[in-house]
């Protein structure tokens, strides 16, 4: 097993993976996302490959700090297959992440996950990231034309099930550890979350 990038080949698989999280996807719609992602400076996609095999991914995005100097990377999706859970994928493609963060000069990195989520957190805990609640909380606004026709309303608020709301809530998310379903990601908009970080010193 190693890591390695994620490219327009992958679409099809990754499709695949997003269907086990519950988030169907068609193959034209990861490549229209692959797109954006791999086009961006700041972004990484990188996969976990088993003999050929992509059998899970992580997403992560670097954004500089303006309160103090440096960046922070955010590990923006994470998913292993769930037939391959427990391998320790999940694990190589936190460290692959951490490795990229720390390159690109991040002081730590983050991943919010749901509250419901308890397995993932454990997981996190488990390779040294704290969580953050109690000192900080997260506030969504949605962005999309639903959004506006409520005004608005942070996402999830009034959101119903398999709505973008609830992808935004729970995308990203699938540690690697016992076959737990959900790390966060992009999401948990609009659910006061667990916001977890790994200093990277």
């Amino acid at each position: 097993m190693h890591i390695r990038p994620i490219h327009q080949g992958d679409a099809a698989r990754m499709a695949e993976l997003l269907e086990q999280l519950g988030f169907p996807a068609g193959e034209r719609d990861v490549r229209q996302r692959l797109d954006y992602w791999l086009g961006d400076r700041a972004g990484a996609l990188l996969g976990a490959d088993d003999d050929g095999q992509l059998i899970g991914v992580a997403a992560l995005h670097v954004t500089p700090i303006l309160e103090i100097t440096g960046k922070f990377g955010r590990l923006a999706a994470l998913v292993v297959d769930e037939a391959h859970r427990g391998r320790g994928a999940g694990r190589m493609l936190i460290t692959a992440a951490q490795e990229r963060a720390r390159a690109a000069g991040c002081l730590f990195l983050e991943v919010t996950s749901s509250n419901h989520r308890h397995p993932a957190h454990l997981f996190y805990e488990s390779l040294g990231f704290t969580d953050s609640r109690e000192t900080s909380r997260r506030f969504v606004l949605d962005l999309t034309p639903e959004g506006d026709r409520r005004g608005g309303a942070p996402a999830g608020e009034r959101a119903g099930a398999g709505s973008p709301e609830d992808a935004r809530r729970d995308a990203g998310g699938l540690a690697d550890a016992g076959g737990l379903a959900g790390a966060g990601g992009s999401g948990d908009a609009g659910v006061p979350g667990r916001r977890v970080t790994a200093a990277e010193s």
